[in-house]
C-alpha cells in the first residue's frame, strides 16, 4: 500500500492552494529565527517587496518536496527502484518502495492519488506564479535585474525538467494531453529569461545553473549544438542543489533517511551495477557500506532477506542533492559527439575531462558499441540517486541508440526481479484525470 500517512495528510485542497499555503508559511519562516507560524495569510501581504524571500524560499522548499524531501515525497526513491539504483530491501510503505513500484510497475502511481505528479506539479505552478506575482509587484526595470526573480525563473525551469523527465505527458494549468516535451520547451524559456536577468543582476551562480539547465533541455528537444554551447560555458567544478534541512522529517533528504536505519532500511545497493563498480573502483561517486549494526534490510523483499548495503552518497538528512553541474555538462558534450559518430573522441573526453577529475581509471573500448556501453552507464554513476535515470532509459529505448544497459538494470535478467517491461515513465494519474475534464479518464 502506499504511505497512509502521507495519504491522510495530503487528501484535502488542490495544488494552487497547496502551493500557496507553503509560500505563505516559508514566506513567515524567513522573517527570523524564531517564529510563530500565524497560519494562512491574505495573499496581498505576498506582494510586499519584504516577502520576496520568502517567496523564493517556498519555491525551494515545494521543489525539494517534489524531488525526495521526507519519506513522503517518494519520486526519489521511485525512479532509484525502477532503474536499480536501488534494490528494494524492507517495508513497502512508509519510507519505503510500493510492492508494484519495486518490479518496475508503474501503474500504481495512476490508479491511486498519485503524490509524485501532484507535488511535481505544485513546485512547477508555485514557482510559475511567483514570476507572474513579481512581474505585476516589481516595476519593469527593477524587475529586469531582481535576483528573486532571477531565482524563480531558475527554479521554473528546473520544475518544468523534472515533469518532462519523470512523466509521460504534460498536462499544464486543466489543459488536456500534451507531449512531455511541452515541460521541456517550458523550461528552456524558464532558464533562457533567467539567464538574462541574473547576468543583470550580477548573479553568476544563477546563469550557470540556467545554463546548465538549458543545456539539458535543449539536448532532450535534439539541439545538441545549442546544448553544447550552452554545456562549455559551465564551469568543471560548479553545482547546484536543491536543499534539504533537519528541523523536521518533511524535509529530510529521503535517500538519507532510507538508510539510516531511524528506523528505516528500506533501499540497499545490494544486487544494482554500483555494488560492484564500487568495488572494482572506489569511484566517489558511487560509495557505499555496509552497517555493522544491521546485516539485513528491515523487512523481507522477493522471499528474502535483502542485504543491507546503505548509500554513502548522502550521509546526513540536510544532504543536498544535485540538479546541475559541469560534470554533468562534459557527458552532454560527450553524447554529442557519440550521436555524431564521433565515439573514440567522446569517450577520451569522458576518460580526461570527467573521470580524471573525479581520480578513476579510464573506461577501454574499442568499439562504437562498447563506447556508448560505457557512456550509459557513466551517467548513471554521476547521476546516481538524483532522479535523472528514468529519462535516460526511456530516451534511449524509444531512439534504439547503441550499447547495452548493465546486466543488474536489465530487465531480461531474472536476477533484477524487474517485469519484463518496466515503467519508464509516470502516466497523467486518476488524480488528474477526475479533476480535469479535459483529460480523459482511463478505460476500466
Amino acid at each position: 500500500m502506499k504511505n497512509e500517512d502521507r495519504r491522510s495528510e495530503r487528501a484535502g485542497g488542490g495544488r494552487a492552494a497547496r502551493g500557496l499555503l507553503a509560500l505563505l508559511a516559508m514566506a513567515v519562516a524567513t522573517a527570523g529565527c524564531e517564529v510563530t507560524n500565524p497560519g494562512p495569510v491574505q495573499d496581498q501581504f505576498l506582494n510586499d517587496a519584504a516577502a520576496r524571500a520568502g517567496v523564493v524560499t517556498g519555491i525551494k522548499r515545494s521543489f525539494s518536496n517534489a524531488l525526495a524531501a521526507g519519506c513522503g515525497s517518494i519520486l526519489g526513491s521511485t525512479v532509484a527502484s525502477v532503474t536499480r539504483e536501488l534494490f528494494p530491501s524492507g517495508n513497502p510503505g512508509t519510507c519505503g518502495i510500493d510492492t508494484r513500484e519495486g518490479v518496475g510497475d508503474l501503474s500504481v502511481e495512476v490508479e491511486e492519488q498519485d503524490f509524485e505528479w501532484d507535488d511535481a506539479q505544485n513546485a512547477r505552478w508555485v514557482a510559475e506564479d511567483a514570476i507572474t506575482r513579481f512581474d505585476t509587484t516589481i516595476e519593469a526595470s527593477a524587475f529586469e535585474s531582481s535576483p528573486f526573480v532571477a531565482e524563480a525563473m531558475v527554479w521554473a525551469g528546473f520544475a518544468n525538467r523534472l515533469l518532462g523527465e519523470n512523466f509521460c505527458e504534460a498536462v499544464v494549468d486543466g489543459s488536456g494531453l500534451q507531449p512531455r516535451s511541452v515541460f521541456f520547451e517550458r523550461a528552456e524559456g524558464h532558464f533562457t529569461s533567467a539567464i538574462g536577468v541574473a547576468s543583470a543582476a550580477g548573479r553568476t551562480d544563477l546563469v550557470n545553473a540556467a545554463r546548465a539547465g538549458r543545456a539539458s533541455v535543449r539536448a532532450w528537444q535534439g539541439d545538441w549544438s545549442g546544448a553544447v554551447d550552452d554545456a562549455q560555458s559551465v564551469p568543471v567544478d560548479f553545482e547546484f542543489e536543491a536543499e534539504f534541512a533537519g528541523v523536521s522529517q518533511d524535509q529530510y533528504n529521503q535517500f538519507y533517511w532510507m538508510r539510516a536505519a531511524e528506523p528505516y532500511r528500506t533501499g540497499s545497493v545490494w544486487n544494482t551495477p554500483y555494488e560492484q563498480y564500487y568495488t572494482d573502483y572506489t569511484d566517489p561517486r558511487t560509495p557505499w557500506s555496509e552497517d555493522p549494526d544491521f546485516e539485513f534490510g528491515d523487512l523481507a523483499r522477493f522471499d528474502m532477506q535483502v542485504p543491507f548495503l546503505r548509500q554513502e552518497k548522502y550521509t546526513s538528512n540536510a544532504a543536498g542533492i544535485d540538479l546541475a553541474d559541469g560534470r554533468e555538462m562534459i557527458l552532454i558534450r560527450a553524447e554529442a559527439q557519440l550521436r555524431a559518430g564521433d565515439w573514440q573522441d567522446a569517450i577520451d573526453l569522458v576518460n580526461d575531462e570527467l573521470r580524471a577529475t573525479v581520480g578513476v581509471d579510464d573506461w577501454s573500448v574499442s568499439s562504437e558499441e562498447e563506447a556508448w556501453t560505457a557512456f550509459r552507464f557513466e551517467r548513471g554513476i554521476e547521476l546516481w540517486l538524483e532522479a535523472r535515470r528514468l529519462w535516460d532509459f526511456y530516451r534511449w529505448s524509444e531512439e534504439g541508440v547503441p550499447g547495452q544497459m548493465q546486466s543488474l538494470e536489465d530487465p531480461s535478467n531474472p536476477d533484477t526481479y524487474l517485469q519484463s517491461e518496466p515503467d519508464y515513465c509516470i502516466s497523467v494519474p486518476n488524480s488528474e484525470r477526475e479533476t480535469n475534464d479535459n483529460v480523459p479518464t482511463l478505460s476500466g
